[in-house]
């Protein structure tokens, strides 16, 4: 069984049996696909910390018929930051369960495995709030799935203002904008809408950070 070495991020991690896990790696190589790393589970594991979701690093897979087993895992980033902080951890699930949920298994798309790391860091690095980082992720996945944000008509003038700075901006400049919490709020509520009303997808992820943000309020 040959070995394959693809740089990856895990979306999510789920038990299988007593000891192992079931991994969704997104890979530079091999788009989407599901890993099983056996003894996950166990305190003495090597695999144990790429067997979370958020570990971004090398996986080392075998394949055996239509099925990855991970064999090993260089980590080179794990956003720790993101899971002691209820902002930083709920902006990362946004960008975890949107490219689960708009990924094609075995459809390589290195460009967003790049956009979603870079968005992780800076969830994770920020000292800007960081749904900045997540609702411009969102938004610069809308043309990917056919959607022309300005061929939304039923966007409020000031919504559509708010989606062109987040698209005209890099994302080491979302920190320059001036935006309110409100401002925050309402466009990631929009891309919400769109996301639902045209691709009929719902994430969870989204309506509990607006939940969490709306508390503020």
């Amino acid at each position: 069984m040959k070995e394959h070495k693809t740089q990856a991020l895990c979306l999510r991690s789920v038990d299988y049996g007593e000891a192992n896990k079931i991994l969704t790696l997104f890979s530079a190589d091999f788009g989407k696909l599901s890993a099983k790393v056996r003894s996950a589970k166990s305190p003495k594991s090597k695999l144990k910390q790429c067997s979370m979701p958020l570990c971004f690093g090398e996986y080392i897979l075998v394949k055996s018929g239509d099925f990855y087993t991970v064999t090993g895992c260089t980590v080179e980033e794990s956003f720790f930051a993101s899971w002691s902080d209820v902002h930083r951890y709920s902006a990362s699930q946004i960008v975890l369960e949107v490219l689960d949920r708009l990924s094609e298994a075995g459809s390589p798309e290195p460009e967003n495995l790049v956009r979603a790391v870079r968005a992780l860091q800076e969830i994770n690095y920020s000292e800007v709030t960081p749904y900045l980082y997540a609702t411009h992720f969102l938004i610069n996945l809308l043309p990917q799935q056919g959607i022309n944000v300005d061929e939304e008509d039923e966007l409020p003038r000031k919504i559509a203002h708010i989606f062109n700075a987040y698209r005209n901006a890099s994302i080491e400049e979302l920190e320059t904008l001036d935006f309110s919490m409100n401002d925050i709020i309402q466009s990631l509520t929009f891309v919400n809408i769109i996301y639902r009303d045209r691709l009929s997808e719902k994430f969870n992820s989204i309506t509990e950070s607006l939940k969490i943000l709306n508390a503020l309020l």
